[in-house]
């Protein structure tokens, strides 16, 4: 991905839908998120190979940590802030199941 547009979601911008987030004309002012803010990607427009370009760049560049997802059209008209925390939600449970699994392969 030799180009793509950044934009930062406003406290506004939560309240509304992915898809207005997505398609607000001018990237907004860049406003910090409080200390501990969980981190959120979205990314859109993009094929495969640049999703993995993107992600790995991010996540060599010293940056706090982030949850990916992709905009797909079942979760375009959905509140912004709601699809976050059900990213999350998603991570969470993945990061345990992968923990569990860990563990149980060391007992094996």
């Amino acid at each position: 991905a030799t180009m793509f547009r950044v934009t930062p979601a406003t406290k506004l911008m939560l309240q509304g839908t992915l898809r207005e987030a997505l398609e607000v004309p001018e990237v907004p002012a860049y406003e910090q998120p409080p200390l501990g803010t969980r981190r959120t990607v979205v990314l859109s427009g993009m094929y495969d190979g640049e999703v993995i370009e993107v992600v790995s760049a991010y996540r060599e560049s010293g940056q706090p940590p982030a949850v990916f997802a992709a905009a797909v059209p079942n979760n375009m008209d959905r509140q912004l802030l709601s699809l976050m925390a059900e990213v999350h939600r998603e991570d969470a449970a993945m990061r345990q199941q992968a923990a569990r699994f860990a563990a149980d392969s060391e007992q094996e």
